[in-house]
């Protein structure tokens, strides 16, 4: 398995991130949207700009793009594929499972959709989630902006479509501020050029506020704040303490109002 061309199966896998739904969910085997790309004769699934994830890798630091969709899940995918290995060889006693997710009362692992609205917050429970050999869980909620109408626009509205809305962009300086300009005289000989790019605002870009605030992320109850509306995309991942150490997950979709 190559990563970076991981196979499409991997997204037909039951893990609970149910991403044979639709590709712009997000799974193990990428996340893509609809588009019809230059001189194609009909639209398709596809990568483009808005099929980037934004990922912290292991160095502590962001990085967003296509290959971001498949890596993001890394770990869970590989120990999956090595439990699977095992399971031609162990007996079932001797052979590590997956866990049963649970949340708020719904087993299985269809995707939960809760209306929600701006400013309630809405619990997420767990319990009842259980492991067929007994280990030990841990329990991660997390916000997966890309899968849903995208992160909020800078001034709080709805920003981008469904698949991942664009980052806001940069304050441009008007032509009075310390936008760079150059000594290199212009095509009438004497006025200076000016630059088209502004430099960086103080701080860098501006971060656009999360759709949605998790609490008691790791905890088997956790509660999410709507903070603004669109549709919103939370998955739990469920993971146990055996060898290889095997992920489940549920996703909880919200249609903030």
């Amino acid at each position: 398995m190559i990563e970076g061309d991981t196979p499409s199966f991997l997204s037909l896998i039951d893990n609970g991130l149910v991403a044979y739904m639709s590709p712009s969910f997000g799974g193990w085997g990428g996340r893509y949207i609809w588009r019809q790309p230059w001189l194609e004769s009909r639209p398709y699934w596809t990568n483009g700009r808005s099929s980037r994830d934004t990922v912290v890798g292991t160095d502590g630091k962001n990085y967003t793009s296509d290959q971001a969709t498949i890596w993001r899940w890394r770990q869970a995918y590989m120990h999956d594929f090595a439990a699977r290995m095992e399971w031609t060889i162990a007996d079932v006693a001797h052979a590590n499972h997956n866990p049963s997710v649970v949340v708020n009362g719904q087993q299985g692992k269809a995707p939960l959709a809760i209306e929600a609205r701006v400013g309630t917050p809405v619990t997420l429970d767990a319990t009842g989630t259980t492991d067929p050999d007994g280990n030990t869980l841990q329990y991660a909620w997390f916000f997966y902006p890309e899968a849903g109408t995208g992160v909020p626009s800078a001034s709080g509205g709805p920003g981008g479509s469904s698949g991942g809305g664009p980052a806001p962009a940069a304050p441009v300086a008007p032509p009075s501020s310390t936008a760079n300009t150059t000594t290199t005289a212009g095509r009438g000989g004497t006025a200076p050029v000016q630059s088209a790019i502004p430099p960086a605002p103080p701080g860098g870009r501006p971060t656009p506020p999360p759709r949605v605030t998790i609490t008691a992320a790791s905890s088997l109850i956790a509660t999410a704040m709507p903070n603004t509306a669109g549709t919103a995309h939370i998955i739990l991942a469920v993971t146990d303490s055996g060898t290889p150490s095997l992920t489940s997950y549920r996703r909880v979709i919200l249609t903030i109002k």
